[in-house]
């Protein structure tokens, strides 16, 4: 292993920086009840290695392999709020982004490649109630 390889290979490879912003706006309705717009913006870097599955002199090289690019997700609610009650609809993904994120095998010179993607648009409504 070269000095500055990264630890861990590929796939698991962190993120050399990740960060979420997020912001959420928030009005009166109805006596106690209010609404809210939120957004949430989350972003991860691309680790540029270098891996050892992508060194030709390492015996777990392969070429096929790839590392984690840089990616980015957008999630949005909108959500009613009186005390005790939180009601929201989600929409995770907004972009429906699709990035393989990785691809890796389980040994080198296999012919099984595995490849991973965020998970796909997701929309749904929750709620929470406490007493």
């Amino acid at each position: 292993m070269e000095r500055g390889t990264v630890v861990g290979g590929v796939p698991s490879v962190p993120a050399p920086w990740s960060g979420t912003l997020s912001a959420r706006y928030e009005w009166p309705l109805a006596g106690t009840t209010s609404a809210y717009l939120r957004a949430e913006e989350i972003a991860h870097s691309h680790s540029s290695g270098p891996f050892t599955e992508l060194d030709p002199k390492s015996t777990s090289y392969d070429p096929r392999l790839s590392a984690d690019p840089a990616n980015y997700l957008l999630n949005l609610q909108l959500g009613l709020t009186r005390p005790g009650v939180n009601v929201r609809l989600f929409v995770n993904n907004v972009a429906n982004a699709r990035p393989m994120l990785q691809r890796y095998s389980d040994a080198p010179g296999s012919a099984l490649v595995y490849a991973y993607t965020l998970r796909p648009r997701t929309v749904g409504l929750t709620g929470n109630w406490t007493y």
